[in-house]
């Protein structure tokens, strides 16, 4: 007559075995090296979230991206894109809840972004256009329709409101209140 075995015993007897299994394939896979296949790279950056709330910013720079393009169909040329402002959030560290480095962007819809895109592309915007509002209600009225640029807010420390993106795990500048000094 065979003796049953529990199942306390039946479940370490399983364990001891994975054990033995595991240590042999780690002591085979020990001088394995992975290496990326490069079928994706990870580009833009590290995303944070803190607080709903008003921060002081310091602007960094921009970028252009052709995300959410379409051709014209009369001139053929591509139209749309996209604009990130990108600023440092509590540059001075005042605020303890926020990580030194911390950047987050402004985005706004482009009427023409430029090849080749990224840091400091070129764009063209409409004057209907939130960027232009937001540029209008900080430095006054647009003069000039060819000496607008994001660059003036470089040097100046701005006010911002912060806010979380909704159904998403990372914070983004909601608006540009105003210049604090600069």
């Amino acid at each position: 007559m065979q003796k049953l075995k529990s199942p306390a015993s039946v479940f370490e007897a399983e364990t001891q075995d994975l054990d033995k299994t595991s240590n042999e394939i780690l002591t085979q896979t020990a001088n394995v090296v992975e290496i990326s296949t490069g079928e994706c790279t990870l580009i833009g950056y590290e995303r944070f979230l803190i607080p709903d709330g008003e921060y002081e910013a310091a602007y960094s720079h921009h970028e252009t991206a052709s995300v959410f393009t379409k051709k014209n169909k009369k001139t053929g040329e591509r139209e749309g894109g996209k604009i990130y402002l990108i600023f440092d959030i509590d540059p001075f560290g005042n605020n303890l809840e926020i990580e030194k480095g911390t950047k987050l962007f402004k985005a706004y819809n482009a009427s023409k972004v430029y090849n080749p895109t990224g840091k400091n592309g070129k764009f063209d915007m409409t004057r209907g256009k939130n960027f232009v509002k937001d540029y209008e209600k900080i430095f006054g009225k647009i003069k000039r329709r060819y000496r607008i640029s994001p660059n003036e807010y470089k040097g100046k420390l701005v006010s911002v409101s912060v806010r979380k993106v909704k159904d998403q795990s990372y914070s983004v500048i909601d608006e540009i209140e105003g210049i604090i000094v600069g």
